[in-house]
């Protein structure tokens, strides 16, 4: 297992001892054991696709990413306003996420711990807080650099929050996040009861959303 999976596992595991919660499930990228690194994402990869340059770059940071191909850097102490100017955008777009984002970016600045690491072109960001009042207990992102958009993200709500966990909802989570990315771009997504997958670029894009354990999971996967 790649060393920023077990990163992620390991802070979500952390925080939730911390919170009582060591039985929670865990929420974590399924990463595959091929090393697609060198592919090129091209337009003549794609003829009949108006795919841009941001989302060629975007796509190739994800594919970083996923396969762990690429060397990483060693975790360091980062400022919150680096997190906090990475998710503006993204919260901004995401249903519910949007009505919870003044009180997410409140938590992130009253963070008892924010750290950053990453692969060559993606920087995972993890915030967590001590204080239990706190709306966002956790927030993990993975934001690819040249674009600025989020690859993956997971958040861990305090008890009081309810998160609706509808199939309905984790369908406009999607929409919207392909929205937000400008992979909607590409026409063969298609919804196989559990995640949205496109051929072309061999990816799915999944979402959790789970009121037991306050938690709320974006994602690219492989």
């Amino acid at each position: 297992m790649k060393k920023h999976t077990l990163r992620l596992l390991a802070a979500l595991l952390a925080a939730a001892a911390v919170a009582g919660l060591a039985a929670a499930p865990i929420i974590y990228f399924k990463i595959s054991d091929k090393l697609l690194l060198n592919r090129e994402f091209t337009t003549d990869e794609l003829p009949q696709i108006a795919i841009g340059s941001s989302e060629i770059e975007f796509l190739k940071g994800a594919e970083e990413y996923l396969c762990g191909t690429a060397y990483e850097t060693t975790a360091e102490e980062c400022g919150v306003e680096e997190m906090i100017s990475a998710l503006d955008d993204f919260l901004s777009a995401m249903p519910f996420l949007e009505e919870m984002k003044i009180a997410v970016m409140c938590s992130l600045n009253e963070a008892s711990y924010c750290d950053a690491y990453g692969t060559e072109h993606v920087k995972t960001y993890t915030c967590y807080n001590k204080d239990y009042v706190m709306p966002a207990q956790e927030v993990v992102a993975a934001v690819e650099d040249g674009t600025q958009k989020v690859v993956a993200f997971s958040i861990r709500f305090s008890a009081e929050i309810s998160i609706a966990d509808s199939e309905s909802e984790r369908l406009k989570f999607m929409e919207k996040y392909l929205e937000y990315s400008t992979l909607d771009v590409l026409p063969d997504w298609k919804y196989n009861g559990s995640r949205y997958y496109s051929e072309t670029v061999g990816l799915f894009l999944n979402v959790v959303l789970d009121d037991e354990n306050k938690i709320i999971y974006i994602g690219l996967e492989r």
